[in-house]
Order: structure tokens, then C-alpha cells, then sequence
């Protein structure tokens, strides 16, 4: 088959090429590569976007860079100018949000979550209504649904009405390789390096944004770090700026827990295996996730995990993780506390994550998705 694939929402740049959208869209051309299908990818990608070295001149797949100015408004390519490119394939697959409306070319959407439909209040609202809106209508016109959790394949039905026969379920793998380290091989001179001062410490990492629900983290931890068998504790939060995540910088001194709280930027990959292994807990508080990949990670770093009941993230950490409800301030800081207070021996929670972990895994991201490109093709 000839294979076009919408990558637009791929960045080049340091903070953004492994986080949310892009980060998926990298682990799957990656994935799709060693997998070495016997079909013909033409991937575009935004004008700005590095194609990597390793990615030229593999058999099978060419990369093109969007042109003028339609291709620096990925919504507008993606329906518009897509509409005449699809029509050179067989099958036109879109990593996120739009489809091309008028074109006889089989269509094959990934559906990551809903979040702009369901809670547009928490997104910037243009933005919410044009991602909203150009979804809506790529989930009508798809001849296939890729989700990326069962979670979103059920918010695909009970709000959209799309029949279940209808998606494909894929889950996803790991966006970075982790390294597991023994927690006593992660010296204090390494936490100081990354910035942090305290013996223990909690681990968040996340895009700073509304959706992440970084607020109530730090309502949350306000209420364990007052506790004096906590008196040691900090909060080490990484993660690039999103929408409208200025106030959060401002509400550890509002709260009095400036010193307990470090919000790291962007982490170098060279150091998640220190903060993984050594943080006492990987606390994710987001409102819904359509997959969790930041949980996955965890696990796989060594970390024990507690994070929000909501969206996919059962289906990642499965009994591996201590849970919560997110809106909730009193249940999160006392889940906290639940895994603070464990007598369970760390490795044991360790060794329940990584067996929880092994379940995901890209090469089968990478199947499900032609599997889902092949279904549409037989339509």
C-alpha cells in the first residue's frame, strides 16, 4: 500500500520532541521503521521539524516538509491541503485531530483523547473549538479510529456514538528508554546537580498545564508537608510551560512551601533514571490521560507510582499503582501518605511496576496501527 501519514504534530526542539503529541508521533514513525512493512510511507512533517539522520534513506519511507503558509497552520493542512495530497495513496493516516474532508482515499484517524470536547473550559478556548470541531468531523469522515487506550475507545462511543467495531485499540510503549538504577547508586552529589536539596523527594513530569491539574498537587502536598514525619520532603515537578501555567509558579510561596518545591524545566533524558529511582513516590494528579506514558516510565524507572483513577491510567498502572480522584485535595494528600507510610519493601512495588510495564510496548503500537491502515483498506 502507499501510505500517507500525517506527522505534523512532530518539534525538533529539546522540551517538545518527547512530550504529548510529538512524543507519540516520533515512537511510532520509529516504531514503524523497524518494523519494515512492506508498504510505501510518505511522512509529512512541518516545516521546521530536523527529520534525524537515521530516518534518511530507509527503504520505504520519505519525509516532506509542508510548504508555505497553509503548512504552518497544521488544523487548516490537515483538512485543506490534505484533501489534494491524499489522493496520491491508498490510505491517509492522521497521528492527531483532522482528516482530509473531500477525498476518495481511505482515511484512518488516531484519537488520543477527547479532552477538547468534554472539557473545553480548561483548554484556551479558541483553541479548544477548533480542535474540538476538527474532530468531530475527522471521527465522522474516518473510515477506521485508532485509539490509544480502551478509555478512549469508550469515550469515542458514549460521546461521539462510534460504533465499537468501529476503533482499534493500541496501546502505547515508553517515550523515552529508561534506565533502571539501583536507588543506592544515585549519589547526593546527582540530586544536587539536578537541583535538589532534600533527602526525599516526590517526582512529577508533566507539561504544565490545566489539564495536568498541578494546583491541586501542590494543595496536596501542602497538607503532607506540614505532617513532621514529612519534615524532610520536597517536590521536584519537571516539565516545560503549557497554556496558561503562570499562576502555578506562584502558588508554592502562596501556600509556604516555597522551599519544598522545585519545578525543574525540561529534564535531560540522562537524568530521569536518577529522579525515578530515587524520588519516594512518581505522582501523576492529572484530570484524564489518554494514555499515561509518563506512568509507564515510572515503572519502568523503578518508581512507585500514585496517580489519579481517571481516563486510561488504571489500564497503565494497573495494581502497581496507589490511586486517587484528582478534583479531590484531602484524597490525593492521603494517598500520598499511603505510599509514604508503606511498610511494603520498595522492591516488591518495584518488581510489581516492571511486571505491570512489560505489558506496553511500541512494535505492538506499530502492528496495531497497519492492522487498522489494512481494515480500512478492505473496507
Amino acid at each position: 500500500m502507499r501510505i500517507g501519514v500525517n506527522a505534523l504534530q512532530m518539534k525538533s526542539a529539546a522540551g517538545h520532541s518527547k512530550a504529548g503529541l510529538s512524543r507519540y508521533a516520533w515512537c511510532l514513525i520509529e516504531a514503524l521503521i523497524a518494523a519494515k512493512p512492506a508498504h510505501e510511507f510518505t511522512v509529512y512533517v512541518n516545516q521546521e521539524f530536523e527529520v534525524p539522520a537515521e530516518w534518511k534513506n530507509v527503504q520505504g519511507f520519505n519525509f516532506e516538509k509542508t510548504r508555505g503558509k497553509i503548512g504552518r497552520m497544521p488544523h487548516l493542512w490537515g483538512t485543506v491541503a490534505a484533501s489534494l495530497l491524499s489522493r496520491r495513496y491508498d490510505v491517509w493516516l492522521s497521528l492527531a485531530h483532522t482528516l482530509p474532508m473531500r477525498t476518495n482515499t481511505k482515511r484512518v484517524l488516531v484519537v488520543h483523547d477527547l479532552f477538547s470536547l468534554t472539557n473545553p473550559e480548561l483548554y484556551v478556548t479558541r483553541r479548544a473549538k477548533i480542535t474540538a470541531n476538527s474532530l468531530k468531523r475527522a471521527v465522522e469522515v474516518a473510515d477506521r479510529l485508532i485509539a490509544v487506550s480502551d478509555s478512549t475507545k469508550q469515550e469515542l462511543h458514549d460521546n461521539l456514538g462510534v460504533p465499537s467495531d468501529k476503533v482499534t485499540v493500541t496501546h502505547l510503549g515508553p517515550g523515552n528508554e529508561v534506565i533502571r538504577l539501583d536507588p543506592a547508586s544515585v549519589s547526593r552529589e546527582d540530586l544536587n546537580r539536578i537541583g535538589l536539596p532534600w533527602p526525599r523527594f516526590l517526582f512529577m513530569l508533566s507539561t504544565i498545564e490545566p489539564r495536568k491539574n498541578v494546583p491541586r498537587l501542590l494543595e496536596a502536598f501542602a497538607k503532607v508537608a506540614c505532617e513532621d514525619r514529612f519534615s524532610d520532603l520536597g517536590l521536584a515537578i519537571g516539565g516545560g510551560k503549557g497554556w496558561e501555567s503562570s499562576d502555578v509558579f506562584k502558588m508554592p510561596a502562596k501556600l509556604g512551601i516555597q522551599d519544598r518545591v522545585k519545578f525543574l524545566g525540561y529534564v535531560d533524558d540522562k537524568d530521569l533514571p536518577a529522579l525515578f529511582a530515587k524520588c519516594e513516590a512518581f505522582v501523576l494528579p492529572s484530570l484524564t490521560e489518554g494514555f499515561g506514558i509518563t506512568v509507564l516510565e515510572a515503572m519502568l524507572g523503578g518508581a512507585p507510582v500514585v496517580c489519579s483513577r481517571t481516563g486510561s491510567l488504571p489500564e497503565v498502572g494497573g495494581l502497581a499503582a496507589v490511586y486517587f480522584d484528582p478534583m479531590n485535595v484531602d484524597e490525593m494528600s492521603r494517598a500520598i501518605c499511603i505510599r509514604l507510610d508503606s511498610k511494603e519493601p520498595r522492591d516488591q512495588v518495584v518488581e510489581r511496576g516492571l511486571k505491570q510495564a512489560a505489558k506496553f510496548d511500541w512494535s505492538q503500537t506499530a502492528a496495531g496501527t497497519l492492522k487498522a491502515v489494512a481494515e480500512a483498506c478492505a473496507k
